[in-house]
Formats: C-alpha cells, sequence, structure tokens
C-alpha cells in the first residue's frame, strides 16, 4: 500500500466519522440546549477527539519505516477509538428510534452496548437514564447517572449534562404520584379489570409495592385471555403474571404461538399445582399455525390431573400435530368436564385407550372436529354410549353419513346437533352455545338441527330420518341436500310435521331436491326465517308457491352459488305481487336479500310495492332491466314508509343518478355499497349533502374518495366506513 492511498483512505474515515457526529441530533429526549452542548462535546473537530487520528498518523509513519509491530499495535488502537466514535453514534440513534416505539428492551440493549464500547464516556449512560425515564422508572434513572458520575469524573466533558439530567429524573420521581398504594383494592380492582390482559401483565413490572397489591385483587385475574402474543411489548411479562396469579384465574384462553415457552409456562404451573380455581381453559394454534410439533402434549392429560375436578370447560385444539392426546385420556383427566372441544388431524379419537372412559361421562356438550377422511364410526359409537347427558354435539369435517344413525340411537337427549358445518351458517352456529350448562330449549327435546356433508352433501333419506326425531319440536333447521337429484329421485318422503319451526337454512341443486325443500316448507307453517342457496341456474316455482302459504314470513334470502349466470326465479313475480297486496298485517316481510337472483321490470315494480319493507339487500342482480327501470324502480324504493336500509352490490346500473334517487329517500338511515365503478365522487357528495336521513354509509372497493370527501363525510354522518 502507497502512502498516497494510505492518506485516501484516512480522509475518507474522517470524512465519515464527522458526518456521523454532525448528523446526530444528541440524546434521546433533551432540549435544544442540551442537544447544542452534546453535539459540542463530541464534536469531532475538537482535538482531544482526534486520538484515532494521531494513532492512524502514528501508524502510517511505522508502516513506512518497516516497524511492523508498531504498526499493529497502533492500528487496534485507532481502530478501538474509531469505534468508540463512529459506532456508539449509530447505536444511539438506533436506541432512540426504539425508544419512540416503545421497544424498550431492544433500546436498552442498544445503550448497555454502548456503555461496554465506550465505559469512560458520558454518551451510553445518558442514553440509558433516558429510556428508563420515559418508562416512568426515574429512580432507575438516577441510579445509572450516579454510576457515570463515579467513572468520569468532573473533568468530563459530559459530567454537567449528567447532573441536569439526574435532577431532572429526581423532580420526576418526585412528580409521580403512586395511586395503587394510595387507592382502595376495591377500586384499584375496577380500574385494571378494564386493561388489556397484555396491560395487566405490565402493571405487575412497575414495582413490588404495585405487584403485592395487584396480586390480592382475585377478579382482575378471573378471565385471562392471552392473545396475538407474538405482538405484545414486553412477552416476558406473560410469563411473571402466569406465575404470579395462577390461582386467581377460572378462565383461560390462550393462542399458543409456534414456539412452546409459553405453552411450557402453563404446563408446568399445572403440574406445580397452580390453577386450583380454573373452570374453563382454551388452548389453540397461533394466527393458524399448528401447535409446535416438538411439544410433548402426552404431559397435558397429567396436568390437567392436578387441577382438583375444577374443570367444567376444556377446549384443545391439535390441528395438525402428529401425537395429540387421546380423547379418552382428556376425559379422564377431568371427571366433572360438561363442556369439551377436541380438535385433531388424527382419525383415531380414543388411541386404543377407551378403558380410560367412564361409564357415565357428566359431559352435555361435545364438539369434535376431525380432519380424517376415515372417522372411526365404532369409537364415535363407545364415546357416545357414555355420555347420555349430552344436550349437544358438533362432529365437523369429513365425517360419514353412517354416523347419523348411531347419533340418534345413543343421543336421546340432544338439542342440538351438527353434523359438519356449513360456512354460511357459523354464524347462527355460535347462538347455540350453552352457557353454564343451560339454555333455553326444553331438556331432551330436539330443537336446532344442521346436517351438511362437505363433500357431497347430505342425502334426503338422512335428513328426514333425523327430523323425524325432532318431528315436533324442532326450532331451527340448517341442512344442505345433495348437489344433484341422484340420491332423491326414487326417495318417497312421508308427511312431516314440523309446526314450530321458525328458522330454516338450506341449500339444493336439482330440481328433486328444491320440491323436497317446498314441502318442508308447507309443512312448517311457523317459518319466519327463510334462506335458501341453489346450486342451479333455476328455482323451482314450487318454493315461492309454499312461501306464500308463511303468514308470519320475515325474513327471507335467495342466492345462487357457483353458477355461471343469474339464476332464474320462476314465480317469483307472483310471490312479490302477492306480498304487495297483503295489508301490513297480514305481511309481515321485513328484510329480502337477493344474490345473482335476474330481475324483470316486473319484479322491481312488485319489490316497490311491497310496504312493509325495513332492509333490502340487492347483490349481482337486475340484468333483465333497463337502466332507466332501475333506477325508477331506486325512486319507487325511496318511497317506502319503513326502509331503512339498503344495499346494493355488483350492480353496473348504479350510478351518481342511482345516488340522486336514493337522496330523495326520507327514511333511508343506513346505506351500503359494494364494488360499483360507475358511482364517482361527485355522486357520494350529493348523495351526503342531500340525504337528510341518511346516517350511516359503508363504501367497500368503489371509486376512490379524496381525503376531503372522507372528512366531509365523517363530520355530516354518524358512521362513515371505507374499505
Amino acid at each position: 500500500m502507497t502512502k498516497r492511498s494510505t492518506r485516501q483512505q484516512t480522509r475518507k474515515v474522517k470524512r465519515r466519522a464527522i458526518a456521523h457526529d454532525s448528523d446526530d441530533d444528541g440524546d434521546i429526549g433533551n432540549d435544544k440546549t442540551s442537544n447544542h452542548s452534546n453535539n459540542n462535546d463530541n464534536n469531532p473537530s475538537n482535538d482531544n477527539d482526534y486520538t484515532w487520528q494521531k494513532l492512524l498518523d502514528s501508524t502510517e509513519l511505522a508502516f513506512s519505516q518497516g516497524d511492523y509491530s508498531n504498526t499493529v499495535h497502533n492500528a487496534s488502537l485507532a481502530t478501538d477509538e474509531l469505534f468508540k466514535t463512529v459506532h456508539t453514534q449509530v447505536l444511539a440513534l438506533r436506541a432512540a428510534s426504539y425508544g419512540m416505539v416503545g421497544k424498550f428492551d431492544l433500546a436498552l440493549q442498544d445503550a448497555l452496548k454502548i456503555i461496554d464500547y465506550a465505559p469512560t464516556l458520558s454518551k451510553g449512560y445518558l442514553c440509558a437514564g433516558e429510556l428508563y425515564r420515559m418508562q416512568g422508572k426515574p429512580l432507575r434513572a438516577v441510579e445509572i447517572y450516579n454510576k457515570c458520575l463515579d467513572i468520569v469524573g468532573k473533568q468530563d466533558k459530559g459530567y454537567r449534562e449528567l447532573l441536569q439530567h439526574r435532577e431532572m429524573a429526581k423532580e420526576q420521581h418526585n412528580r409521580r404520584i403512586d395511586f395503587v398504594s394510595l387507592l382502595p383494592l376495591e377500586i384499584i380492582s375496577d380500574v385494571i379489570t378494564r386493561l388489556s390482559t397484555n396491560t395487566r401483565s405490565m402493571c405487575l413490572c412497575v414495582s413490588k409495592g404495585w405487584r403485592r397489591k395487584i396480586t390480592k385483587c382475585p377478579d382482575v385475574w378471573s378471565e385471562l385471555a392471552v392473545l396475538d402474543f407474538e405482538n405484545w411489548v414486553e412477552p416476558s411479562a406473560v410469563y411473571t403474571m402466569l406465575a404470579l396469579t395462577n390461582n386467581h384465574v377460572k378462565e383461560l384462553t390462550v393462542e399458543c404461538p409456534d414456539k412452546d415457552r409459553l405453552y411450557n409456562t402453563i404446563i408446568r404451573e399445572m403440574l406445580k399445582g397452580g390453577f386450583k380455581r380454573l373452570r374453563s381453559f382454551s388452548l389453540s394454534p397461533y394466527s393458524s399455525l399448528s401447535m409446535h410439533p416438538d411439544i410433548d402434549t402426552s404431559l397435558i392429560p397429567m396436568a390437567l390431573c392436578r387441577l382438583d375436578n375444577a374443570l367444567v370447560d376444556l377446549s384443545l385444539d391439535f390441528s395438525e400435530h402428529s401425537n395429540p392426546p387421546s380423547l379418552a385420556a382428556l376425559i379422564h383427566a377431568c371427571p366433572q368436564l360438561i363442556r369439551l372441544k377436541y380438535s385433531s388431524e388424527s382419525w383415531q379419537l380414543l388411541r386404543n385407550k377407551q378403558d380410560l372412559l367412564p361409564e357415565n361421562c357428566n359431559l352435555i356438550e361435545l364438539d369434535i372436529n376431525t380432519g380424517s377422511e376415515y372417522f372411526d364410526a365404532s369409537e364415535a359409537e363407545i364415546i357416545l354410549k357414555r355420555c347420555p347427558k349430552l344436550r349437544s354435539l358438533y362432529l365437523d369435517r369429513y365425517l360419514e353419513q353412517e354416523l347419523i344413525p348411531i347419533v340418534m340411537q345413543h343421543c336421546s337427549k340432544l338439542e342440538s346437533f351438527v353434523f359438519n358445518k356449513y360456512d354460511g351458517f357459523q354464524a347462527q352456529l355460535d347462538r347455540w352455545k350453552l352457557v353454564d350448562g343451560s339454555n333455553k330449549t326444553t331438556p331432551g327435546v330436539l330443537s336446532r338441527l344442521h346436517l351438511c356433508n362437505p363433500h357431497y352433501f347430505i342425502s334426503a333419506e338422512d335428513i328426514v330420518r333425523v327430523l323425524r326425531c325432532g318431528n315436533n319440536t324442532l326450532k331451527e333447521l340448517y341442512c344442505a341436500f345433495d348437489y344433484t337429484d341422484s340420491m332423491v329421485n326414487d326417495f318417497s318422503y312421508p308427511r312431516l310435521s314440523l309446526p314450530r319451526l321458525t328458522v330454516f337454512h338450506t341449500s339444493a341443486g336439482g330440481s328433486r331436491a328444491q320440491n323436497v325443500i317446498a314441502s318442508i316448507i308447507r309443512q312448517s307453517p311457523a317459518i319466519e326465517e327463510f334462506d335458501l342457496h341453489v346450486y342451479n341456474k333455476q328455482i323451482e316455482p314450487a318454493i315461492f308457491i309454499a312461501l306464500e302459504g308463511l303468514p308470519r314470513l320475515r325474513f327471507l334470502e335467495i342466492g345462487a352459488d357457483d353458477v355461471d349466470d343469474e339464476m332464474q326465479a320462476i314465480g317469483i313475480t307472483e310471490f312479490f305481487g302477492r306480498q304487495a297486496t297483503l295489508s301490513s298485517r297480514r305481511n309481515r316481510l321485513e328484510e329480502l336479500h337477493l344474490h345473482r337472483v335476474s330481475l324483470t321490470n316486473a319484479h322491481l315494480t312488485a319489490l316497490a310495492s311491497m310496504k312493509t319493507l325495513q332492509k333490502i339487500s340487492l347483490d349481482e342482480c337486475i340484468q333483465a332491466a333497463s337502466v332507466q327501470e332501475f333506477n325508477s324502480f331506486i325512486e319507487r324504493l325511496g318511497l317506502l314508509p319503513s326502509l331503512q336500509t339498503i344495499k346494493l352490490g355488483n350492480i353496473d346500473y348504479v350510478t351518481d343518478m342511482t345516488l340522486e334517487k336514493l337522496a330523495g329517500s326520507k327514511s333511508l338511515k343506513e346505506l351500503e355499497l359494494w364494488d360499483l365503478e360507475e358511482i364517482s365522487e361527485r355522486g357520494i357528495r350529493g348523495l351526503i349533502t342531500n340525504a337528510k336521513s341518511l346516517q350511516n354509509l359503508w363504501l367497500k372497493r368503489c371509486t376512490p374518495i379524496s381525503v376531503a370527501l372522507q372528512a366531509y363525510a365523517e363530520g355530516n354522518l354518524k358512521h362513515f366506513k371505507i374499505e
């Protein structure tokens, strides 16, 4: 290396160091005065901060003279000094950024690195002290300032700044009011209970005084939900929380991340005798990830046995886990269990441990979710035989139809039965869950039924077989018939009387299956809510003829799925016309939803005459009418006195003219629009301005609007949402 190239390298290093130091804006949280002072202290223009420069010159001289031993020695010293000068500046900037976003653990790590690299400089101590102050820990800040003052001495340039920051920390501490130590437990309990589980856990880490007092509030810890765990600001705080408060916990819900530390903490506390009061425990995968494959799930039954038979509600999800504990072992470990949800990809539920099952289980609600296509019906029969008190049974995912007669044979007290969940019915299923072991249904009377097969749907014969069990008691029915007519063509249906059926949601394929549905409607005069989705291009007129005989019908949804074109609904005109001619006392239809139904001008005319409508939703409809006819329909629709909610989506006819017509409605309070490309910002503004009764507006995947219009909407409407 030549002397010229060495000098060039020296100038480059010098320029970088000066650039770093000149860009530094001082320590975290300092005002302009302290920043200016700090920059002066660390400015490389000061000769004392040029130690690395002098060492570099000595290195060059030794190298040119062939004194390689001194070259190595001086170069090492220069490197250390340059590292202190430049690298600490970079770490300080990163620590400041971490502190600003609340990641104090990472910020303090950088501050401590600065202290390690330059223990005789004040920069790292000032940075760490300011971070402690930002966290509300002024005494910790005072400690680190005192430590630095003992090291650096009065001759250090940052000595005066350290004294200033120490006084600021002391003043901050003197201004603090420890409300936890001053307020009674009842008020503390009420305040802390309103916080999230994340914040509660952090409260335990504030001080020993807070920890002692807050752990004395059992109501604060009776219900814990550890969710979205990996995004917590202080993940380590949850381990402290579980160790200190587990004997207060009655309900624990955990989303277990793919790391096993959280899971091991909970199981370890149970094995040590913790969670003695736990009555409800739910452990599920985190963000759709399976439980960590290395977790020893055999410890779960052992841990549950230590809960002193207190557990009555258990939900465990072992999706895609290769070695889940058997259902028998879980029931054996919790003899007082009344609700159990078990999810596993394994088709062996008992895993040859059926001897562990008690003869008479206390279970009243059982939810089994298996991903196996070959669910062992014999195992299911063993389980159901020993659960004579079952009132709610959920069997989900790829279960064979042979299970239905087994269920009907052994579960005589069933009130709710779900055989394979249908996605469209999930909201209704959530209402079926028993609360504290009871609900409003009559014990031992089948009142809620949900039947579906995800592969072929379920045959009409099996549906009728189950309906016989709830002939005079069934209130809610959700079933999906076979896509085609292959399983119903040669089956004759006995007369079924369903006088108490009020909710009927179904789906079907061919005309034969639709005629079966029409038959069920005719035998259910109390139906108030009906939902039909077909996998065909046509709805049979028998459906609408049957619907005309329902005097209490208030909710109607008709839709087509998995078809290329809009569905032809033969007989719908007559049905709408019939509803329009009925008086308000006899016509109760309040809510109408149509999805991919082809509507003509005659349909629209009849629809606009139904005076009892309060809510209407049209999605991918209006193909057989013109634009003028559609806008005329919207104008007449706005004159209906009871109509408060309109939802329009995927309709090319909706333009600014349509919005102008909607603005004329005197009763419209809620409007939802989605996938509409022909409306403009001008039309939306006119709607908001002129629709005097409009309170809620939701725009989803429509024309982009400006920030100004969004602010205008938020200022003039009660609720405004855009996606």
